[in-house]
């Protein structure tokens, strides 16, 4: 911040002051929320990587086949589909495909 005691100005100047120093604590402020939004999108769990692809850990183990919650999800859909009696066998088979990987 710009120290005003000992200068000696006439108040057109000390206005012009007092306004260029709220405008440099409105973009001191600015850059601190800009610089902690950057920093929180940085710690989002949407841009945390997974180190490890086993943390997501499994619902049910049948016969040694672990199966996640996408597995279960795609498992719920093709059931759906069956009862609804939907005539798409691509659909089956890239869903089937897409539970394999």
């Amino acid at each position: 911040m710009i120290k005003i005691d000992n200068l000696k100005l006439n108040k057109n100047n000390k206005d012009i002051l007092e306004k260029y120093q709220i405008y440099l604590l409105t973009v001191k402020q600015k850059e601190e929320k800009t610089s902690s939004s950057i920093a929180i999108a940085e710690n989002s769990p949407r841009n945390q990587k997974k180190e490890n692809p086993e943390e997501d850990p499994e619902i049910l183990n049948i016969f040694g086949v672990s199966l996640h919650t996408d597995d279960i999800l795609i498992i719920g859909l093709l059931i759906f589909l069956y009862i609804e009696e939907v005539d798409d066998p691509y659909l089956f088979v890239c869903l089937i495909l897409l539970l394999l990987s």
